[in-house]
């Protein structure tokens, strides 16, 4: 366990969007780095838990989980403190390259889990 796992932090379920939710660092899986459609830069993305928020919500509900309960959320730096974001970019850098999130939902489960 790092020391940062129990950091709650915000994500959202698009780059753009506004509303967001909040959960445990801990329990954000597979992050890895992403560029969607229209962002400047890739953004530190991973999946969630629907039931591991603890706060908030995000558009779409239950119907835009995947096969395993879990919600793609991006995790915007401005959101974050400095430390904690060093944590998360370092998880997602560890994962190797960009990836798309098809690719993200292909993977086995706790293939890229970090």
């Amino acid at each position: 366990m790092n020391e940062h796992d129990d950091a709650v932090i915000c994500v959202q379920a698009m780059w753009s969007g506004w509303e967001g939710a909040r959960v445990r660092l801990g329990d954000v899986q597979g992050l890895h780095w992403f560029q969607p459609p229209g962002a400047p830069r890739p953004i530190a993305h991973g999946y969630v838990r629907c039931a591991d928020f603890v706060g908030g919500r995000l558009p779409g509900g239950g119907e835009a989980a995947d096969r395993q309960g879990r919600r793609l959320v991006c995790i915007l730096k401005r959101q974050t403190p400095a430390a904690v974001y060093a944590e998360i970019a370092r998880r997602a850098s560890a994962c190797g390259t960009a990836r798309s999130p098809l690719e993200s939902a292909a993977a086995p489960a706790g293939a890229a889990a970090v």
